[in-house]
């Protein structure tokens, strides 16, 4: 039987194995759009990617697996991970400084990846999600995997050579973070043990010192579709950001809020993609 986070990974790839598919359908009547680039001949799964430039990626999966493309993907090349566990996210702030965290580990490159250190390791911990907003304040997102699995958020200011816990007020899984600046950042995760199942987003402009829950308005009628789990965010700047997900009832759907800062939901523009889970939440100013 699946364990909870097996569960949820194999649910974050199906959905991003649909993008996939979506966007070779939308290359085979368009000379435009997405394709395949890297013809993976590696067996385990990719989880993440980042890239610093137009050129310069890393990708991270499944088994230790990192792979680095300097010519924008035209070719990718395996780096050594000196581990076998699965790496889960990846954060790049230059071409030099990044930071890899996977099933209880957390891996540190300042020489663009030829070299891979391990900076912390936690058993029966799973850090799911990274994100720096420079190269040395950082912020690490996850759950124990045992007992009430508490969330976990973790943050360093000097690198990843200490980390502190920080309090995220919820025992739902997080499963990604995403910070625009030092103090600026969002939390997106499950919602199992929220009121009425509603996906985790939990938002802090104080570096994490106070991290706040933000819910969906229970009044409209697009409410349920926030029963389930988010697993991905991405912010351009304050106010743009998009979330990624799944829902309790097999809708795929984009939802839209025009609220400063604020999550909110105003309708369901999409829905049903090839019958799979598939959530984005743009927050638009």
């Amino acid at each position: 039987m699946l364990n909870k986070s097996d569960l949820q990974y194999k649910i974050r790839r199906t959905y991003r194995c649909v993008l996939i598919i979506i966007s070779l359908i939308a290359e085979t009547y368009s000379q435009s759009g997405w394709f395949v680039q890297y013809p993976v001949t590696s067996k385990n799964f990719l989880n993440d990617v980042c890239f610093i430039d137009t050129n310069n990626a890393i990708a991270v999966g499944d088994r230790g697996t990192i792979l680095k493309t300097t010519d924008g993907g035209s070719s990718w090349n395996p780096q050594s991970s000196g581990t076998i566990g699965d790496l889960r996210s990846v954060s790049f702030t230059d071409i030099s400084n990044g930071t890899i965290v996977g099933s209880d580990l957390i891996l540190r490159t300042t020489d663009g990846g030829q070299t891979w250190i391990k900076q912390l390791s936690k058993p029966d911990t799973w850090f799911n999600g990274v994100c720096f907003a420079d190269n040395n304040t950082g912020t690490v997102v996850g759950n124990e995997n045992f007992g009430p699995s508490p969330a976990i958020i973790i943050r360093t200011t000097d690198g990843g050579i200490s980390w502190v816990e920080q309090i995220s007020g919820t025992t739902n899984w997080l499963i990604d973070v995403s910070f625009i600046d030092k103090n600026h950042g969002t939390v997106v995760g499950a919602g199992w043990d929220n009121p009425n199942r509603e996906a985790t987003i939990l938002t802090t402009t104080d570096g994490g010192i106070n991290w706040v829950r933000q819910s969906a308005d229970t009044s409209d009628p697009s409410y349920f579709e926030m029963q389930g789990t988010l697993n991905g965010v991405c912010f351009a700047d304050s106010l743009n950001g998009w979330v990624v997900g799944n829902n309790d009832y097999g809708h795929g759907m984009i939802l839209i809020q025009q609220t400063e800062g604020i999550l909110g939901l105003c309708r369901i523009i999409m829905q049903d993609i090839l019958m799979q889970l598939i959530l984005v939440i743009k927050i638009m100013g």
